[in-house]
């Protein structure tokens, strides 16, 4: 390969690297978007908790049981401190949706936490937690 071909092949190279990298940064930012805003159903849920609710005990929500293998609803449970389940209106297969036992010790610890729950293969939830004076409130969506 000659100088000269060397030479107008570097342009496209660089500009082939340029672009690469643009369109990771946006995919990059689109996903932390998309990510970020599926936080906001479980955060609606969980303020409405709190503010129907005394000093630390949250209100009870007017909700049906969501199945959460088949419906795309936004879900709510609240845990003691110690992971004991008291109240809430998801229910995978039939009973009341258990959180890993990690999540709660977390939030115990930090206060909060967000993550995705997947709690089997193909059911994927945006799950946000908050410590609530002795109770742990989780509140998840689709």
């Amino acid at each position: 390969m000659g100088s000269k071909a060397l030479d107008r092949l570097i342009p496209w190279v660089v500009g082939t690297l340029v672009a690469t990298i643009a369109l990771a940064a946006i995919y990059g930012a689109i996903q932390q978007n998309n990510r970020a805003s599926a936080d906001d159903a479980p955060g609606a849920v969980i303020s409405e908790l709190v503010s129907a609710g005394g000093k630390d005990t949250p209100g009870p929500l007017p909700a049906p049981r969501v199945e959460l293998s088949e419906s795309r609803m936004t879900f709510y449970l609240v845990y003691t401190s110690d992971g004991r389940a008291v109240a809430g209106d998801g229910y995978l297969d039939g009973k009341r949706a258990r959180i890993p036992e990690g999540v709660l010790r977390s939030t115990v610890v930090n206060g909060s936490d967000h993550l995705t729950w997947e709690p089997r293969t193909g059911l994927r939830f945006a799950l946000t937690t908050v410590r609530y004076g002795q109770l742990l409130i989780a509140a998840g969506s689709r």
